[in-house]
């Protein structure tokens, strides 16, 4: 994971679209071996395997490839991000004339693109890819994630579940953040679907030896409280100063996430998480 560009940190995007779900839709994924989840969408009619990706913050993202192949115009941005390893990344923004989702589809749907950095990642995780569905699509639904399932359910009104514990969440420059406990600190730590592996800034925990895990990464086992949830996690550790302006110290990646049912009801700023077993 720490050699892939998986989660783009970009510039804080404010979204303007508001989408609403007139039926429940269901988005079934494919989680690949490299623990990243993939679904297909279609792009002006074209079908495209789709990266879900919580930590980029926009609704859609596009490769070069599809952008040349379907002819579509884009415009460079003034925005400027950056990949989790903080490098820089130009973006370029268009227009799609349909997006379809399952069941929704969606008209005139702004995108943006960074110059082969798709195809890239593409490359270095062995799953080729042409789009990516963002916090900024997920972010304006009530929506069920659930990883044992391979589905993302997509629903009229909140969906709290029996046996869940609640967790409020801070949405600021589209992405969702959580406060966590770890071990006697707090810290602020982005929800990622983009990310296979929880990370966390190697300088936030002191005085304790990191070990490295099964990719030869160091890494530290934590006391984690999320809510009311008590757990160990393990946590890979990377210079993470590139989420600094958003005053983060890590992110929580797939490896917990498959652990749990998600249900967001962004009206509230709520998730709910039911353990699984």
């Amino acid at each position: 994971m720490s050699t892939v560009k998986t989660t783009i940190i970009c510039s804080l995007l404010a979204l303007s679209t508001i989408l609403t779900a007139q039926e429940e839709t269901t988005i079934p994924f494919q989680i690949s071996d490299y623990g990243l989840i993939f679904t297909e969408v279609s792009i002006n009619g074209e079908k495209v395997n789709a990266l879900i990706d919580f930590g980029q913050p926009h609704l859609l993202m596009l490769s070069s490839s599809l952008i040349k192949k379907q002819g579509i115009e884009t415009e460079k941005s003034d925005k400027v991000g950056y990949n989790i390893d903080g490098e820089e990344l130009p973006f370029y923004e268009g227009t799609a004339k349909l997006l379809q989702v399952q069941k929704l589809r969606l008209s005139a749907v702004d995108f943006t693109s960074s110059p082969n950095e798709m195809e890239s990642v593409s490359a270095q995780i062995g799953t080729r890819f042409d789009a990516a569905l963002g916090w900024g699509f997920f972010s304006q639904y009530f929506f069920t994630l659930n990883y044992s399932k391979t589905k993302i359910s997509l629903t009229e009104k909140a969906a709290p579940m029996a046996g869940s514990f609640t967790v409020p969440y801070d949405k600021a420059g589209s992405y969702m953040m959580l406060k966590v406990g770890l071990d006697e600190q707090e810290g602020k730590l982005i929800i990622d679907t983009g990310a296979p592996v929880s990370t966390l800034h190697d300088g936030f925990i002191k005085g304790k030896t990191p070990v490295d895990n099964a990719w030869g990464q160091p890494s530290l086992l934590l006391k984690t409280h999320i809510g009311a949830e008590k757990l160990e996690l393990a946590f890979e550790l990377r210079d993470l100063s590139v989420l600094e302006p958003l005053k983060v110290v890590g992110i929580l990646g797939g490896d917990l996430l498959q652990q749990y049912v998600i249900s967001i009801d962004p009206d509230k700023q709520t998730m709910y998480w039911k353990p699984l077993g």
